[in-house]
């Protein structure tokens, strides 16, 4: 009982931005000039009218974890942000310091996708460095999304792991400015791979691994302990680790592209480049790039329908790729064949 008292008195002399990762104070957000390169979280749902309960895609993992899994971020880019709960997205089709990104259906151009303002990722707007004594040290990149803790301080996600660490507040926001980001290189030779369930310190924390793809350079000294190099897009870490917790591995090989499901020639009906698409209730939100084969009942009906795709892929090797299907539609008077 005198334990739950404690904590109870420690959560009340909490500042109040302190409390709840909400009431953090992360300025920006309801600005009017919303507008560039930011991220929303993987449990995000995705309108195609923006209101309650309008025409929207299944979210990409039902189960919201952004606070204790800040990796679970895509890039978007922001074009409009005059409503007051919704901003306009678009998908660039890159991962940005994310290791997720969404595709977009390329037989569909110029769709417009809109989320809630709550649903946009906090990220840095300015890289973050430190380095201690004991030679572990940590680099991240501008776009980084990241998590704010209770403590003040932010969880930052390395593939299937996170890292606390005391990053300024003002270091972090929600539009940055994106670059080009290039993978790590990875070693050709010693390689070595981090076994999961190691305990690994980064100046006075660290955390245990889950991941289990961490592939680094085999230490050259033997000793109890090694510093080992866990890199990312994005990211860089030097933590301390059991050595005998680092063991030989093969390179790794990554796997080759999916094929794409779509048909290269299409025989039948089809809705033509240039055809405006709707939603089920007529709201026009996109143009089709190019054919699209779609069934064509007799006698024509007034609207024909087909499963346009927003997919969203992963490369931490956890596993590829999701699809979600949604209903867009074009006139039945401009099918042919």
């Amino acid at each position: 009982m005198n334990r739950m008292r404690r904590l109870l008195l420690l959560l009340a002399l909490l500042p109040a931005s302190a409390r709840a990762d909400d009431e953090l104070d992360i300025p920006g957000l309801d600005a009017a000039d919303l507008r560039g390169d930011a991220m929303i979280w993987e449990d995000t749902t995705i309108y195609l009218e923006p209101w309650e309960n309008g025409a929207s895609i299944t979210r990409f993992n039902p189960m919201g974890r952004r606070r204790d899994e800040p990796g679970r971020a895509m890039a978007v880019r922001i074009v409009d942000s005059t409503l007051k709960n919704y901003v306009e997205i678009q998908v660039p089709n890159r991962f940005d310091c994310s290791n997720r990104k969404l595709e977009s259906d390329p037989r569909v151009e110029g769709l417009r996708m809109f989320v809630r303002r709550e649903d946009l990722a906090p990220v840095l707007l300015k890289p973050y460095a430190a380095q201690y004594s004991d030679g572990t040290r940590v680099k991240l990149g501008v776009g980084m999304p990241v998590s704010p803790t209770l403590y003040g301080d932010y969880l930052v996600g390395l593939r299937e792991d996170r890292v606390r660490l005391p990053i300024p507040h003002s270091s972090v926001g929600y539009i940055y400015k994106a670059g080009k980001i290039a993978d790590p290189e990875l070693p050709k030779d010693k390689v070595a791979r981090l076994a999961p369930g190691a305990s690994v310190k980064l100046g006075d924390g660290g955390f245990t691994v889950r991941n289990s793809y961490w592939i680094g350079r085999m230490p050259d000294k033997k000793t109890d302990v090694a510093l080992f190099t866990l890199a990312g897009r994005c990211f860089e870490l030097v933590v301390e680790v059991p050595a005998n917790m680092v063991r030989p591995s093969e390179p790794f090989r990554p796997q080759p592209p999916a094929p794409s499901p779509y048909p290269s020639k299409i025989d039948g009906w089809r809705i033509r480049p240039g055809t405006p698409l709707s939603t089920l209730s007529g709201r026009e939100v996109a143009v089709a790039a190019k054919d699209i084969m779609v069934q064509m009942p007799a006698p024509a009906p007034e609207q024909v329908c087909f499963d346009a795709k927003l997919g969203m892929l992963r490369d931490d090797y956890s596993y590829g790729s999701r699809t979600q299907t949604f209903k867009l539609c074009a006139s039945g008077s401009v099918i042919d064949r």
